[in-house]
């Protein structure tokens, strides 16, 4: 799941974004595993109606629906390098016990 939301999110900047850049931030710790991609566009992401007949606009459903949170932090490229443009797009996923449902 956490390889289809970065490959998602890669996607909506590059189709969406008209951003020059982008970062990707993976941070992972005992409890969780945290996705960011950061671009320089002030263009904030909005998660569509799904319709089945288009071959685009699905991203961020499937991201807000396989991942336990997500958000955008506005202002903020470069996942906290202090630039005033930009946004980062986050994913979180929370640690499972072994042989728990996802």
């Amino acid at each position: 799941m956490a390889t289809m939301c970065v490959t998602e999110l890669l996607f909506t900047v590059w189709k969406h974004a008209g951003s020059d850049e982008c970062v990707l931030l993976i941070q992972s710790s005992v409890c969780a595993l945290r996705i960011v991609v950061s671009d320089d566009s002030s263009q904030l992401p909005v998660v569509r109606a799904s319709d089945k007949c288009s071959e685009s606009g699905r991203g961020l459903v499937l991201a807000s629906e396989t991942a336990d949170a997500w958000g955008v932090n506005p202002n903020s490229f470069g996942a906290g390098t202090g630039t005033s443009a930009g946004k980062d797009v986050w994913v979180e996923f929370r640690a499972r016990p072994k042989g728990a449902a996802a």
